[in-house]
This record gives C-alpha cells, structure tokens and sequence, in this order.
C-alpha cells in the first residue's frame, strides 16, 4: 500500500503474518510484524518506493538516478496514453534524454527526471556537474542550463514568508 503506510489486514493477512513473525522472529508487536510485512513480504508490486527510501537513505544516487528517471518517463508515458493524448515532449526533450545516455555509457553519473512539461532536469554527482554541463551547453537543443545544488533543508522561520 504506497498511499498509506502498512498493509490491508484481513483476517487471512494477520494470520500469514503472524505465522512469518514466528518463524523469523519478528516478535509479538503487531505494528513490527506488519512493518516487516510490508517491507519484506508485500513490498510495492515494482520495488521502486523501497529502492528509493534506501538510496535516499545510503544517500547512493547511482541507485536513485535510474528509478526517479523511470519514474519521469513513466508519468510522460501516462499522458502520452490518455484521451485526449497529451504530448509534453518537444525534439530538444528527446534530444537531452539521448544525450544524458550517452553521457552515462561514457561513465559519467547522470540521470534525467521531468515535471509536467517539455523541460529536462539533470541529476548528477558534483564531481560529474562540469562534464554534464558542457555537454549540455553544447547541445543545439538546449536553451539555457541552470545549475541547483542540494539545499540546506527545512528550517523554521519565525516570521512570515508574505
């Protein structure tokens, strides 16, 4: 269940669950078993939530590029199939996605990753940002490179924004 954390219990998942707990250990606490449950048992149907908590977690982009750039084309694959067809992707689009693959089979850590629009958003390694970015300069159909570093996080502020 990716929308809410845990599973759905039925009489039949409990008794599954439980039945596992005892033969792995997992202990007594229901909220553990059915944690454990749903991470070693029912993971989501791709895998792709799990692989994403634990490379954010080991803080391993070699293992967060390849899903979050799925994921982005997936979602354009989504629109691309509806009724009426949406079609966000422009030649420069097609063109940065060749290019960030190519950069990869040249050993250099890049991913790709889109919102709702033609736009292109590169991911990489700071050591790799030089390389992308020349490559990325040099591309016809590219407009402008913009440059985003990870940010120091949430903070509290004390006044209002507006």
């Amino acid at each position: 269940n990716v929308v809410s954390p845990g599973i759905i219990a039925t009489r039949e998942i409990e008794a599954l669950l439980r039945r596992r707990a005892k033969e792995r250990g997992w202990g007594e606490d229901w909220d553990e078993i059915q944690r454990r449950g749903a991470s070693e048992i029912f993971d989501n149907p791709s895998g792709r939530l799990a692989t994403v908590e634990r490379a954010i977690r080991d803080r391993d982009l070699s293992t967060l590029g390849p899903v979050v750039e799925q994921e982005a084309i997936d979602l354009h694959l989504i629109a691309m199939s509806s009724r009426p067809a949406i079609f966000y992707w422009r030649p420069g689009t097609l063109e940065v996605m060749e290019l960030v693959r190519r950069l990869r089979g040249d050993g250099v850590g890049a991913w790709i990753t889109m919102d709702a629009g033609p736009n292109v958003h590169v991911i990489c390694e700071p050591v790799d940002e030089e390389a992308v970015a020349a490559a990325l300069v040099g591309s016809p159909g590219v407009l402008s490179v913009l440059r985003d570093r990870v940010g120091e996080g949430p903070r509290l502020l004390q006044g209002h924004l507006f």
